[in-house]
């Protein structure tokens, strides 16, 4: 595989690190020249590691890659695949009466991601990953998260990637998180393979969501089976206690994360690739640090092979729904060897 994920302590000898996630702060090295095959793309956010050493986790490839700037993104592409990302400030985007500064920096934001030359450069967008600060918060009367999503899905629509008039694996799989600051972070994956859209029959496709949801839907797949370079790959969006379009088991972390792997599973039974939680790295965003506890122990029972070194980070963040406690995402087939 032409691109790997792991930890900052477990990187291959002849491997760079083009980017990835910094979630303390003050774990961010000093980025290098912009010209350089080393420089550090992170982003810092402001999420708390839980138990293990997982605040910083990095994408490596081997040379050459090449560095590329475009409006806000800046990345590197290599052998079939792009990775970009930005830190953008709200406070630089102004809205009308109809939208929010969010709402404004998302469309721009996705505008970019999705034009057909820079950054992509014809590839197909496989992975997106929002960070927000204060997501669940309040703004004009309407969560922040569905500001995000008026934005986003204006881009969307934009570019005719919306999932009814173009093939469904027009959307990408993708996460939003809550995070600390004041900047939101946006980060993706663009591959050479072709992308194979996966829904849940438990789950109706976020893209379907009612507007009691808000006035534009979520613009992501429940998963996405793509290769690089011939390599296969599945990317498994953010999945929480959600059956339908209904939030189960509030209240009750344990029940919660019982669920979300149980909708994960299902959607791993659908692939003929031996994908499993095993060979992934995983990532379990939980709302409360008092829960982190309970969502470990599920994952010990449940995943006993994701708890060994380097497979896993437990991460304190809000989730997309304020009456969710935990979300558990999975990268599948870019796993890197542990020392």
């Amino acid at each position: 595989m032409s691109l790997l994920i792991s930890r900052h302590d477990a990187v291959a000898d002849e491997h760079v690190v083009v980017g990835g996630f910094a979630h303390l702060a003050e774990a961010l090295p000093a980025p290098d020249a912009p010209d350089s095959h080393n420089r550090l793309l992170l982003l810092p956010m402001t999420l708390r590691a839980h138990g293990i050493d997982s605040s910083l986790e990095i994408f490596t490839c081997q040379r050459p890659v090449k560095f590329f700037s475009d409006g806000p993104f800046t990345g590197f592409v290599g052998d079939g695949w792009v990775y970009g990302q930005a830190l953008l400030n709200e406070a630089d985007f102004v809205g009308d009466e109809s939208e929010s500064p969010l709402s404004a920096l998302a469309s721009f934001a996705y505008e970019h991601v999705l034009a057909p030359s820079l950054p992509l450069n014809g590839m197909n967008l496989a992975r997106c990953w929002n960070y927000l600060p204060d997501i669940n918060g309040l703004e004009n009367n309407l969560e922040r998260y569905r500001w995000f999503n008026i934005g986003r899905h204006a881009a969307f629509a934009r570019h005719g990637r919306l999932p009814h008039r173009a093939a469904a694996h027009a959307v990408p799989a993708a996460c939003a998180l809550g995070v600390g600051g004041n900047k939101v972070g946006i980060s993706f994956l663009g591959v050479d393979g072709a992308l194979t859209a996966i829904e849940n029959g438990n789950q109706i496709s976020a893209y379907d969501y009612p507007h009691d949801y808000g006035p534009k839907a979520p613009m992501f797949s429940r998963a996405v089976r793509t290769s690089i370079s011939g390599a296969p790959c599945l990317f498994v969006s953010g999945t929480a206690s959600i059956t339908g379009h209904q939030t189960m088991h509030k209240g009750d972390v344990t029940a919660q994360t019982d669920l979300a792997i149980d909708h994960i599973e299902h959607l791993l039974a659908q692939l003929i690739e031996p994908f499993s939680a095993s060979n992934s790295y995983v990532k379990a965003y939980v709302r409360y640090p008092e829960d982190c506890d309970d969502v470990l122990d599920v994952l010990r029972t449940r995943w006993p092979q994701v708890m060994e070194r380097g497979k896993l980070s437990v991460l304190i963040a809000d989730i997309c729904r304020n009456d969710l406690d935990v979300e558990i995402e999975l990268c599948c087939g870019l796993l890197a060897a542990t020392k």
